[in-house]
């Protein structure tokens, strides 16, 4: 879907993702660029006009020309990240077996992709992900798959942690937590951008509120936010130093 994107829109996306991302010593002291799940989905949707569906509890976060998408953010440290969470009353926690229960687990989560498909009628399903690595972001994206449950044939324990694979992907299934984790391979990302951290990050947003505040807007949206941030100039060189 990325590659496919309007080269305008993916200009000004990454610059909204570098410029956020450039204000990470307000958050931590990590060289890895910081960046709020929350913020990613929002400055998806506002750049490509995507619908926000995050808000609705359910597998997708974002749906733009009939593709649902699930967004995430994450460093380069895990390349598991959870794509599905479960009711810890479910009726799994009544099986004994391993292999029964990650099955089960399976079934659950594929019912909220017939869920997705069905109510916003979509042709496809993606996860778009930003990793966070030293000094850059990189973009990728994966199939959002049905876990083939027949093709499950081997569950390995390690704790509560049940690992399993359905000869696509690997997943892990963490009892404790009831959740479903997927592997992201980390090769080969559409975009690599350097991110520069800001030193002064706080002094920069006390003059952006100053220079802002004699609107008497108290409450800023998304979009007013966004533009203020645009307004810098430029902090990682996104449109000299991008990858292509």
């Amino acid at each position: 879907m990325y590659a496919d994107l309007p080269k305008e829109k993916k200009i000004e996306y990454l610059k909204h993702l570098v410029a956020h991302c450039s204000l990470s010593l307000l958050h931590s002291s990590s060289i890895k660029p910081y960046l709020g799940y929350r913020e990613a989905e929002n400055i998806f949707c506002e750049c490509f006009d995507a619908e926000n569906v995050s808000r609705s509890d359910i597998a997708i976060d974002a749906i733009y020309n009939s593709i649902g998408i699930g967004i995430k953010t994450f460093t380069d440290q895990s390349d598991f990240q959870k794509i599905a969470e479960f009711d810890k009353k479910s009726r799994y926690h009544d099986m004994f077996d391993d292999l029964e229960i990650v099955r089960e687990v399976s079934r659950m989560r594929n019912k909220r992709l017939d869920f997705v498909y069905s109510k916003y009628d979509l042709s496809n399903l993606i996860y778009h992900c930003i990793v966070r690595i030293d000094g850059a972001i990189r973009i990728y994206e994966y199939p959002m798959d049905y876990i083939d449950v027949d093709s499950i044939k081997y569950v390995s324990r390690t704790g509560n942690t049940l690992n399993f694979t359905d000869g696509k992907n690997r997943y892990k299934f963490m009892i404790s937590k009831s959740t479903i984790s997927m592997h992201f391979g980390l090769n080969n990302p559409l975009e690599e951008v350097p991110v520069k951290i800001m030193s002064d990050a706080m002094d920069n947003i006390v003059e952006l509120y100053d220079n802002f505040s004699e609107t008497t807007v108290y409450r800023l949206s998304t979009k007013d936010m966004l533009q203020m941030i645009r307004n810098f100039d430029d902090p990682a060189g996104i449109l000299v130093n991008r990858k292509a």
